[in-house]
């Protein structure tokens, strides 16, 4: 009798392990290939991260509605109006799809205050969808850029850094753009600015640091800083410092003459960006996209960078404005109206490598 339990029991063992076995590895050997979600909510104004899993290739990904909700090429997905949107990740040919829905932000409940009384609950701008004022096309360059005030107060490490100006803008949107100009006699390859922010009394908010290249003599750039939409608000430029560092021995030229950079406007009031390389040297170049209200007020920006071979031709988009912080008038991820926008930018490439190809 015991031997017939015995042999039962291995029987049973066996059997369990076949079907743990089973269930592990499918009958391609390996887990499937998936979404780590296949449906999300988010509220306006948040992000989660998309993952395939099962497979160490790259996925390919878009949005069935950007006007709801953009990703990345990471699967990052930032969602900016209410609605559905599809959020598709491409695998070869394999597609895997995550339904994501965007709801508006809760209110928190907030004690009843004597004045203002406010009467009624905000209304969003809506989003206009039918024209799109158009950024000019003949001459999508612009070389007047807008006027910064030289009002922050600048730390320096070297001579060739002294003779480096910076000023600080808060927009009205809250973002925070940086000038600099090389007062120089010489090419600067390369400078750092490193920004402490501080409010009206002189308290530290917080800190950035930005780099930029090729900035010839006589030349000026533009930088868009960065500082928490919880403090932006109580930002003073005044009061904020920079400390720059510079060098002038690292092989970084200006290419601007040989990258050809232009935008045009997309359905959802963001704007598409063309790099074109028409040089024989691998280039990066940096656009800063500036818009402005119907009386030619810079009230927003916006940035992006991209490297190209040789005669190579990318593209990328930007999205539209929204503001980075809560007033009596508007919450922070509402848009923000502009009328025109324009493109500021530079490019640069290394002397001292052969990047004429594609590594």
């Amino acid at each position: 009798m015991k031997h017939k339990y015995k042999a039962a029991a291995i029987a049973m063992s066996l059997m369990l392990a076949v079907i743990s076995v089973v269930a592990a590895n499918p009958a391609t050997g390996e887990a499937g290939v998936r979404l780590n979600k296949k449906k999300a909510t988010l509220y306006v104004g948040k992000s989660m991260k998309l993952k395939v899993l099962g497979t160490k290739k790259k996925a390919k990904w878009s949005s069935s509605n950007e006007s709801v909700a953009v990703v990345s090429g990471s699967g990052k997905v930032y969602a900016f109006k209410t609605g559905t949107a599809k959020i598709t990740a491409k695998v070869k040919k394999k597609k895997y799809v995550c339904k994501v829905t965007v709801k508006k932000k809760k209110k928190s409940k907030k004690p009843v205050q004597v004045t203002p009384i406010r009467t009624a609950a905000p209304t969003v701008t809506p989003m206009p969808t039918a024209t799109v004022t158009p950024i000019p096309t003949a001459t999508p360059i612009v070389t007047k850029a807008p006027d910064v005030n030289n009002n922050v107060n600048t730390i320096t490490n070297s001579t060739l850094a002294a003779n480096i100006e910076t000023s600080l803008e808060k927009l009205p949107s809250g973002q925070i753009i940086a000038k600099v100009t090389n007062k120089n006699s010489v090419n600067v390859d390369y400078y750092t600015l490193n920004f402490q922010f501080k409010d009206a009394k002189g308290t530290v908010l917080g800190t950035d640091k930005k780099s930029g290249y090729a900035l010839s003599k006589g030349a000026s750039q533009y930088v868009l800083t960065y500082v928490s939409s919880d403090k932006a608000e109580k930002t003073d430029v005044n009061k904020s410092q920079i400390s720059v560092t510079a060098d002038k021995d690292f092989g970084y030229l200006d290419g601007s003459a040989d990258m050809q950079i232009t935008a045009e406007p997309t359905e959802s009031r963001g704007v598409a960006v063309t790099f074109k390389n028409k040089s024989s040297h691998y280039m990066t170049g940096y656009a800063l996209i500036v818009f402005k209200d119907a009386k030619g007020k810079m009230v927003a920006v916006s940035s992006t960078s991209c490297g190209c071979s040789a005669g190579e031709t990318k593209f990328d988009d930007v999205s539209a404005p929204v503001y980075q912080y809560d007033t009596d008038e508007h919450q922070w991820y509402d848009d923000v109206e502009y009328a025109t926008a324009e493109v500021l930018n530079y490019s640069y490439y290394n002397s001292d490598l052969d990047l004429s190809l594609d590594n």
